[in-house]
């Protein structure tokens, strides 16, 4: 009969041994949750971070790239412009060329008018 109350303490005492290490690994393995949770949203943060900087990186780039090509169409508009145009008289109909003197055939050829 004695036996049965120290028994009943000692199953209580390794109930309450048991209740705390079960509660010690729940803390443990929610912290770990906890740092593991705030590692990755700082990951998160970081990258988000370096994607928006890469972005105005490229936004700025672009807005380079557009205005050199702006001066680069402009300068070739004016150089074009600014140059006589040139066909080559092949393509020019014999009625509308003006030949020197010095290369005028004797005579005109026939159906055609002489040239000018």
């Amino acid at each position: 009969v004695r036996t049965l109350p120290k028994t009943a303490t000692e199953y209580k005492k390794l109930l309450v041994e048991i209740n705390q290490k079960v509660q010690e690994r729940f803390e443990d393995n929610a912290k770990r949750r906890l740092a593991s949770e705030r590692k990755r949203q700082r990951d998160l943060e970081e990258r988000a971070a370096a994607r928006k900087e890469n972005a105005a990186q490229l936004a700025e780039q672009a807005e380079m790239v557009s205005q050199e090509h702006e001066q680069f169409v402009s300068e070739i508009y004016n150089r074009v412009r600014s140059t006589p145009f040139m066909v080559e008289e092949t393509h020019i109909p014999k009625d509308f060329i003006k030949v020197p003197s010095h290369r005028r055939p004797t005579s005109a050829p026939a159906g055609r008018r002489a040239y000018c």
